[in-house]
């Protein structure tokens, strides 16, 4: 097991403040959707005995609501249930309860939660957890394909799943990294679908490689996210799931995202969201990947772009931050759009090549995108750490630089066993970008 790795204050203000948001908006489809149809939960006097049927697909939802934020359970309850050939699982812990894992039955107008173990007081942040419900899923509901749908905060290469400990509030919050979700997965074999249905930036490269040999399909945002653009397409997924159980990894993609962009209707979120970020909103973003030989090729290509960047540095190291000042990047600007930092880069002697081979390693790796055009005009679906903030100086409020930002998280980035370092210099890149003195800039153009 990796170890334990506490989320910075850096990254936890911004995505707490957008915890409040994705509230809000779990709450606003909460009102619309389990007001008129009630899910009704059922503890069964004795324990149940599991058939243990094989069947089509087992899709479980592992629902880390141990937070201050909100909880999906009975819109998941309600747009997804058991059918003749699906299991749909879910294992849920709540911030002021302990968990349960449910059978989730019924029908979409009469939607039931059924309880069938009590697990207490556990760490959904933590691998043992994770690992714990995929083999209690293998023995008890076994299938030919599996799909995880995974709810809560992502943090990109840091891991995906907070757990708040409320019941001990001088622990760290800790989280499942990349690493540690490989070897869960791997434990059992992986899975053919691997879903972060609300935890925001996980359409980063460091954990789709991470899990490439995983897990056969991997969806996640590269801005934010949240548990409400997926809400109305679940019933048209479980659908997938049941009446085309056999559909290739490039079909099932397409027809996820599909059903997301067809069903979510931004305007009844509008009322729940400040005005600034409307646009933010508008449009699902989505990035779909399957596990083929193009991941390798990815890896290929940034590590030879990476080896570019380096050796343009003693002579474009200006061109390179003007590039990255310009790129489109997410959260508190720590990660950027990898096509669109190397199209910026295109022009910077020495760097046209690898640019090129990296943006076309970069479309041919992403099955299928849904990008938002008008909140993030540069976003293109695959992510990378690339962390930058303004000058202190108020006098360089134009202007940023790198250092404060990479210098605190650096080691933590590097010592995440993230494969991606392993077999890229994308690393050695930050470190000899950041070494270098901080110039001031020439005005943009």
């Amino acid at each position: 097991m990796t170890r334990r790795r506490p989320f910075r204050i850096l990254l936890v203000l911004p995505l707490i403040a957008f915890g409040l948001l994705q509230t809000a908006l779990v709450a606003a489809a909460s009102t619309q959707t389990a007001s008129s149809i009630p899910v009704v939960r059922h503890t069964p006097s004795v324990p149940i005995e599991l058939p243990k049927q094989e069947k089509d697909w087992t899709v479980l939802f592992y629902n880390a609501a141990d937070f201050e934020g909100g909880n999906p359970a009975d819109l998941f309850a309600a747009g997804m249930q058991t059918m003749d050939n699906v299991h749909v699982v879910m294992l849920e812990d709540t911030y002021d309860g302990e968990a349960t894992v449910w059978s989730v039955e019924g029908s979409p107008e009469t939607p039931e939660l059924v309880a069938l173990e009590e697990w207490g007081e556990i760490d959904m942040g933590d691998e043992a957890a994770f690992t714990r419900i995929l083999a209690y899923c293998d023995e008890n509901f076994p299938s030919r394909r599996t799909m995880v749908m995974m709810y809560q905060h992502g943090g990109g290469w840091r891991g995906a799943c907070w757990d708040d400990h409320p019941g001990n509030p001088e622990a760290a919050i800790t989280y499942l990294t990349p690493e540690e979700m490989r070897q869960s997965l791997d434990s059992i074999g992986g899975v053919d679908a691997l879903l972060f249905t609300a935890p925001c930036i996980m359409g980063a490269i460091e954990p789709v490689y991470q899990l490439r040999h995983s897990t056969g399909l991997y969806i996640g945002s590269e801005p934010m996210s949240g548990f409400g653009i997926w809400t109305n397409a679940l019933p048209d997924i479980a659908a997938c799931l049941a009446t085309s159980p056999e559909s290739t990894v490039g079909v099932l993609a397409r027809s996820i995202l599909d059903a997301v962009q067809r069903t979510y209707d931004p305007g009844k979120y509008l009322s729940v969201t400040p005005e600034h970020a409307h646009a933010l909103i508008a449009t699902p973003s989505l990035t779909a990947v399957a596990s083929t030989p193009s991941l390798e090729a990815l890896a290929s290509a940034l590590d030879a772009f990476s080896l570019a960047l380096i050796d343009a540095l003693p002579m474009s190291v200006e061109e390179i931050r003007q590039a990255r000042n310009r790129s489109q990047d997410f959260l508190v600007a720590e990660i950027v759009d990898a096509f669109h930092f190397a199209q910026r880069c295109q022009e910077i002697p020495g760097l046209q090549a690898a640019s090129v081979a990296l943006q076309e390693a970069l479309s041919q790796s992403m099955t299928c995108v849904l990008v938002n055009e008008e909140g993030y005009p540069g976003s293109h679906g695959l992510s990378l750490y690339f962390p930058f903030e303004k000058h202190p100086d108020p006098l360089f409020c134009r202007y940023y630089h790198y250092r404060t930002d990479f210098e605190e998280e650096a080691a933590a980035y590097r010592g995440a066993d993230l494969w991606l370092l392993e077999d890229t210099h994308w690393d050695e890149f930050l470190v000899a970008f950041y070494d270098r003195p901080f110039d001031r800039p020439h005005e943009d153009e």
